[in-house]
């Protein structure tokens, strides 16, 4: 149920884009119009996250894998989000002066402090995954690593 609403949420935005951007539907100008009429990128991006909406029913019918069409989701929606805020001042501003003031400390950082970072957080996800999915029926406790131990004579055989 949920792909087919998709779908037509994304066939009904798609076709309204189509419409007001040609001149085909006469509707009251107010911002959304205004905004498509006047701004390709911005009826570029709503086109895209129409089409992101649309795929789901393309994904749900089986047509493409679903590792290759969540990608293809995932770029047309950010794809599209990132064309409708592009051309916006007040991100242009805010990234022109106050983002740059915050995100000052960035160049002190090197390349080696920030894969050993990278590398102590890699490992603390590791080892939380390691206490989390320990096997608890004693199959590794009592036979593998027991056998594990003799294999690399940290133990003797007996």
């Amino acid at each position: 149920m949920i792909p087919m609403i998709s779908f037509m949420l994304g066939l009904a935005l798609f076709f309204y884009i189509g419409a007001v951007s040609f001149g085909y539907l006469a509707v009251k100008p107010s911002f959304i119009v205004n905004k498509i009429q006047s701004d390709r990128l911005f009826a570029l991006g709503l086109g895209l996250i129409s089409l992101a909406l649309m795929a789901g029913l393309v994904g749900y019918l089986g047509y493409i894998s679903a590792h290759l069409l969540r990608l293809l989701r995932i770029f047309f929606g950010v794809g599209g989000i990132a064309l409708i805020f592009s051309q916006w001042t007040f991100l242009i501003q805010l990234y022109q002066t106050k983002l740059l003031r915050y995100l000052i400390f960035l160049r002190y950082l090197k390349i080696s402090s920030i894969l050993k970072l990278i590398a102590i957080v890699l490992i603390a996800f590791l080892l939380l995954k390691c206490l989390i999915f320990v096997d608890g029926n004693g199959d590794t406790w009592m036979y593998q690593l027991p056998f594990a131990a003799r294999l690399w004579h940290l133990v003797g055989p007996e």
